[in-house]
């Protein structure tokens, strides 16, 4: 069974029982945390939602309904203001990340302005890559997630397949681009709205026809075993592209679109989740957190306002939160000492080991410090943290790293338990497969590699584009040149935010 992780577990532990007037408050799920101000009943139904959210996908695909995977952190944010004050994201009503320290969701809590299809649509992406880790075509991994992102719940009734607005608009009103070209995934940036449209439209013309969908898993297959998506549409549907671009103009000229009307039953719908309400000291706080340890907005900004607000408060809260910030962004000697004190005071309490690692391997590169002394402190403590709680991915990556991460055998196993818990981590996968090929196991690496490196938001000179040409060549040497490149230039990528300029047509404040 796996256990609760999460990149916020130890404050979870310093919410308040009751207080007068919770600033934050938490609702958990079997595969959901959900975070968001005030009302505990609206944020309730919101977490029943994404339950239910998860229940169709499962369905839909195959994926058991009791099979457990690692909780996402998701936050409900009042409105654009509040997301684009903690984000500095001025032209988006939410978005996902998916880094070594954590997996996030940040969406508005309004279900108006798309924020309940934006979340849906970031989870579906989740969810493909949390059980079908492979590299499928650009144009389904988007033509999925728009597919589902529309879904109406009204109880136990679901609909799914419902009619997408905004993806009509842009076919109604724009030319379309070749079959060809959608299905090779050659698209630009002036043509990715449309992408997306006839994306979505392609996947709705399968799903609303039975033979299709029967033989849609060998199209897939096909695709993936390297022929090209053109041939493998023409062998598998038996229709040219050019009878299928024609077949699918005729189907949104009707303007009429099948959808799929679902009652789920007692195992998926959730009339008790529990809440946990935080202090006052949470206010900008948390959020402000949550986005430091996901590696999103401006750090220092994030770090100002902690440490303002850890000022106003002395409370158990205030002082893990400002002593986990310092300790991933900030002054390492304020961090060091504040979590050897909390380590002390609440030794089986993970966060705080894994904290005070994270706070060892920062100091390793400061200027005059002994790197190896201090990489083997933070090893240390990260495996005090994997003792308390195992499968926590962000422990395991940062204990690789902090050892030999290309080269060791321990080590690679550690990447391996990350990356079965967290796939959709671009860096876990780059990691690992470079470990993997360095030890010429070269099927695994190219297994493993094959979704970052073929993702469909990532350019097609991408470093892990790149790296799976010299993994495909099966060249050690190659491969180790390749690493000579930098770290830097790795890392960079990797923490990166590849926009999904498709999707943020959705995403965009109207």
């Amino acid at each position: 069974m796996i256990r609760k992780t999460a990149i916020l577990a130890a404050l979870c532990a310093f919410a308040a029982a009751s207080p007068a007037t919770a600033e934050w408050v938490r609702a958990e799920t079997d595969n959901f945390r959900v975070y968001s101000r005030g009302n505990d009943e609206i944020l309730a139904e919101r977490a029943a939602e994404l339950e239910r959210f998860d229940g169709l996908l499962r369905r839909f695909t195959g994926v058991p309904l009791d099979k457990q995977t690692p909780k996402l952190d998701v936050w409900l944010l009042n409105g654009v203001s509040e997301l684009r004050r903690v984000s500095d994201m001025n032209d988006a009503a939410g978005f996902y990340r998916a880094r070594p320290n954590g997996v996030c969701a940040f969406a508005l809590r309004s279900r108006r302005d798309y924020g309940a299809q934006i979340l849906f649509h970031e989870y579906a992406h989740h969810f493909m890559m949390q059980h079908f880790p492979v590299a499928y075509p650009k144009w389904f991994v988007e033509g999925f997630a728009e597919y589902f992102m529309t879904a109406e719940f009204d109880g136990p009734e679901i609909e799914v397949g419902r009619y997408s607005k905004s993806r009509a608009w842009v076919l109604g009103t724009t030319g379309w681009m070749a079959l060809e070209d959608v299905l090779r995934g050659n698209l630009t940036r002036k043509t990715t709205g449309v992408f997306y449209g006839q994306s979505w439209l392609l996947t709705h013309n399968i799903y609303s026809d039975i033979d299709r969908a029967r033989a849609f898993p060998r199209y897939l297959e096909s695709v993936a075993a390297g022929e090209d998506p053109v041939t493998a549409w023409e062998l598998v549907f038996g229709e040219s592209v050019e009878e299928a671009d024609k077949r699918l103009r005729e189907y949104f000229a009707t303007r009429r679109v099948k959808y799929r009307r679902m009652t789920f039953d007692d195992e998926v719908l959730l009339t008790d989740i529990p809440t946990t309400e935080y202090p006052n000291s949470s206010d900008d706080m948390l959020p402000r957190f949550a986005m430091l340890d996901c590696s999103s907005g401006d750090p220092e900004e994030h770090l100002r306002v902690i440490r303002d607000k850890a000022d106003d408060y002395d409370d158990r809260f205030a002082t893990a939160t400002h002593a986990y910030a310092e300790a991933i962004a900030g002054d390492t000697d304020v961090a060091i000492p504040a979590l050897q004190t909390l380590t002390q005071a609440e030794p089986d309490n993970p966060d705080h080991y894994y904290y005070l690692g994270r706070a060892y391997s920062r100091r390793a590169h400061e200027d005059g410090q002994d790197v190896a002394e201090y990489h083997r402190l933070a090893r240390i403590e990260y495996a005090r943290a994997y003792k308390l709680r195992p499968d926590h991915v962000p422990t395991l990556y940062y204990y690789a790293h902090d050892g030999e991460p290309y080269r060791g055998e321990n080590e690679r196993n550690m990447l391996a338990v990350a990356r079965q818990l967290r796939p959709q981590v671009r860096s876990v996968n780059t990691t690992l497969a470079i470990s993997l090929a360095l030890a010429e196991d070269w099927d695994n690496a190219e297994r493993v590699l094959a979704p970052v490196a073929f993702d469909p938001h990532l350019s097609e000179d991408s470093w892990a584009r790149k790296l799976m040409q010299r993994v495909e060549a099966r060249d050690v040497a190659a491969v180790e040149a390749f690493l000579e490149t930098g770290p830097a230039e790795h890392g960079a990528e990797e923490g990166s935010d590849e926009e999904e300029p498709g999707a943020r047509a959705v995403m965009k404040t109207r």
